[in-house]
């Protein structure tokens, strides 16, 4: 890094700098950094359009996917297998059928009631472990 003595010094320096020009690129070049930039934008505005057009059809993910991955992180293996992922998967059949149907107003109410479903079969599947836990400690004795 060079250090100016004098404020003169350093605006001939800006001067010098400002003066100095790039070699103009070959035609070669020209026509493929344009070629880059059309396939670019082409790729950005085409993007942008399937972006608007998902979003005007209402594509989204399936229902019950975000509480799929926080029961498999919760609980075990066994009570996913036995109990979520059947109630989620039929809830996302119903729902996925009721859409194509044309039928909104009946997928909304599937999803209601498959997430009624899904915690109510927990709890009664938690309530039953419970109560076969006391039942087992309670013939040891």
């Amino acid at each position: 890094m060079r250090l100016f003595t004098s404020y003169t010094e350093a605006a001939s320096y800006v001067k010098m700098v400002a003066e100095i020009k790039e070699p103009p690129l070959r035609m070669r070049d020209r026509l493929r950094l344009k070629v880059l930039y059309t396939f670019a934008a082409t790729l950005l505005v085409l993007t942008l359009r399937e972006l608007v057009k998902n979003r005007r059809l209402g594509i989204s993910r399936a229902p019950g996917s975000t509480l799929l991955s926080i029961a498999d992180f919760l609980f075990s293996r066994k009570t996913n297998e036995e109990i979520t992922r059947p109630i989620i998967a039929d809830m996302q059949f119903e729902y996925n059928e009721a859409l194509f149907a044309g039928r909104k107003y009946k997928a909304k109410y599937i999803r209601a009631r498959g997430l009624w479903t899904l915690f109510f079969g927990l709890g009664l599947y938690r309530l039953l472990k419970l109560l076969a836990g006391i039942f087992v400690r309670s013939t040891i004795r």
